[in-house]
């Protein structure tokens, strides 16, 4: 009769055991099938569709929607990852990546909960990319503005500081170089498009007096003039500088107009 209690304690304690541990088995057991689970990979490098695969593949078959398919070909570097979810190795890619010289995609994911038991959550991957309407793209050959004085590195400086002064951080402008044409092409609003043309026909303007005035000191190191004839060969010369600039700026507005 002294025993009764205590072994109801002890048949109490078993049950709830039992109710307990099924629980902690299926939670143990459920494997790489649900997007929160651990998986480890090693990526040797490749496209975006390619790394989505091998997650896929890692968790048991988890839900991954690649909502661009133009961005499935976005170059991924060789990642190697232990004990993270398929979520998390998908958000480790968000972020701009570049497609091409002039083109920056920005990748994002979102999760879909599952809406009931027994189904799958859904990750979202899908890609921001430039809006054409806020966007331009422009050429202009710069091969003129080249000298001992000025080198290509000195003209992209100038063009990079006057684009960031605009402090435009949503937009960030695109300039590249061609070193073998001699053209700089740039992609950005028509603000810093503009930008950049205005500082180019500064430069070219600098040149043009450069130009004239190394023309002149020439001049007058070969064949000293009489102080009058100087003057009037400057002021001839400053004509010159004028017509030549007024050529400039028809030719970058009629570039603008087109």
């Amino acid at each position: 009769m002294n025993r009764s209690p205590r072994l109801a304690v002890i048949l109490a304690f078993g049950m709830v055991v039992g109710l307990c541990c099924p629980a902690v088995a299926t939670l143990q057991t459920s494997g790489g099938s649900r997007a929160g689970d651990a998986i480890e990979l090693d990526f040797p490098g490749g496209t975006l569709s390619t790394y989505i695969n091998a997650i896929q593949a890692a968790a048991g078959g988890v839900n991954i929607v690649l909502m661009s398919a133009a961005a499935s070909n976005i170059e991924l570097p060789p990642l190697q990852l232990n004990a993270v979810s398929a979520g998390d190795a998908l958000k480790l890619i968000e972020g701009e990546h570049r497609v091409d010289q002039l083109t920056v995609v920005r990748l994002k994911t979102r999760r879909i909960d599952a809406s009931g038991p027994g189904l799958k959550p859904i990750l979202r991957v899908f890609a921001e990319w430039p809006s054409p309407s806020n966007s331009d793209v422009k050429v202009w050959s710069v091969l003129d503005l080249f000298c001992d004085e000025m080198k290509p590195e000195d003209v992209l400086t100038a063009v990079e500081t006057a684009v960031e002064l605009l402090n435009d951080d949503e937009n960030k402008v695109q300039v590249q170089f061609h070193a073998a044409t001699g053209v700089l092409i740039a992609r950005g609003t028509p603000r810093q498009v503009n930008t950049i043309g205005d500082v180019l026909s500064e430069l070219r303007g600098h040149m043009v007096l450069k130009g004239v005035f190394d023309g002149l000191e020439q001049a007058a190191a070969a064949a000293p003039l009489e102080p009058s004839s100087a003057l009037e060969q400057m002021l001839g010369e400053l004509k010159e500088i004028k017509s030549r600039l007024k050529v400039l700026e028809r030719r970058d507005r009629n570039r603008d107009s087109e």
